[in-house]
């Protein structure tokens, strides 16, 4: 075998290697993007709320906490990772899943129905998002 095809190829697959991880690092999701949901649910037979999010396959921070204006929501921490369920995963990303639990006296005192267009969510290792 010959020394210099050898190199050459070596440093080939190392530039293709380095390149490909570059490319990787750049895209990236700085923070977990929450999709749009559309609700129709009765709180009074609704104990949780599902709310998907898609984030980057290795982030493992949780949800800590949820407001859809006055009114706050907990997600249910059972299971493994404080209750962040993972749906699929999609190359680099991940579709997760959390359960929120609302009080469904505060929704009472707002009236019949209500609509919320933005939602703040904050998370244990990101700043908090403000999701409209």
């Amino acid at each position: 075998m010959k020394i210099k095809p050898f190199w050459a190829i070596m440093l080939t697959i190392i530039l293709i290697w380095v390149g490909n991880y570059m490319y990787a690092e750049q895209h990236k999701l700085d923070h977990p993007v929450f999709l749009n949901h559309y609700l129709d649910v009765n709180l009074e037979n609704e104990q949780y709320i599902p709310f998907y999010f898609i984030t980057n396959k290795e982030d493992t921070s949780y949800i800590q906490l949820v407001e859809l204006g006055n009114v706050r929501g907990n997600p249910d921490r059972f299971g493994e990772n404080e209750g962040v369920e993972e749906v699929e995963q999609f190359g680099r990303y991940s579709l997760k899943r959390v359960n929120i639990q609302f009080d469904p006296e505060a929704f009472v005192t707002l009236g019949e129905t209500v609509r919320f267009n933005e939602m703040v969510v904050h998370f244990s290792g990101h700043d908090t998002r403000f999701i409209q």
